[in-house]
């Protein structure tokens, strides 16, 4: 007879319930704040798009500011995902940073993500916490990538977590030229011109 021993159980139907529930806020919140931006995005539109109840979004969530940063989140996430892919996938990691830099810059021309991540969350979200969730997600693959830099020797050596973050600051400041620009494309330009001279600078 076999007996399962310590086998992981599936979710139950409250875990897939409230999983599927977060998921449809996430998109909901997503889609509007993109839209309409946060100021003018209602709890009621939110919920209403998402087709669920007030007290389902707080059940996960303390109050939209904090669905908010969770939107946030998850589109750097997103980001980050898809650089790091590009990480993995080829042995110069040069040419990777480049492409994770116009990755990055390409979003920030996104009307929703610079929307969301480039004009509204430094006004509700502040400094600190979009520093956290920088933390939590780029700040990762922008210590692997300097490690791989500095192994190839392709910049100096350098001390590494005062380069990701003089570098995290650099990428942020200039996504959000870019957000606040009425030229943002060429804003754009100008800012990897920038972007790339730091790197080279570091040679």
């Amino acid at each position: 007879m076999y007996i399962a021993i310590n086998e992981p159980m599936g979710k139950t139907r409250k875990e897939e319930y409230a999983e599927a529930t977060r998921t449809a806020l996430l998109d909901s919140a997503q889609t509007l704040f993109a839209q309409d931006g946060y100021h003018h995005t209602s709890v009621d539109e939110i919920c209403r798009r998402a087709r669920v109840t007030k007290g389902a979004l707080y059940h996960h969530y303390r109050n939209k500011e904090e669905l908010f940063a969770d939107v946030v989140e998850s589109l750097e996430l997103d980001l980050v995902e898809r650089i790091g892919a590009a990480l993995k996938d080829t042995d110069d990691p040069w040419a990777a940073g480049l492409y994770g830099v116009d990755l990055f810059l390409d979003h920030c021309l996104d009307p929703g993500y610079r929307r969301i991540v480039m004009i509204d969350a430094p006004n509700v979200l502040g400094a600190p916490t979009l520093a956290k969730i920088g933390e939590r997600t780029a700040a990762g693959l922008l210590r692997t990538l300097f490690q791989n830099l500095m192994k190839a020797k392709l910049i100096a050596k350098q001390p590494l977590d005062v380069t990701v973050r003089l570098f995290s600051s650099v990428l942020i400041e200039g996504g959000l030229l870019i957000g606040e620009s009425a030229s943002p494309t060429k804003t754009k330009k100008d800012v990897r011109r920038m972007l790339v001279r730091f790197l080279e600078a570091l040679r």
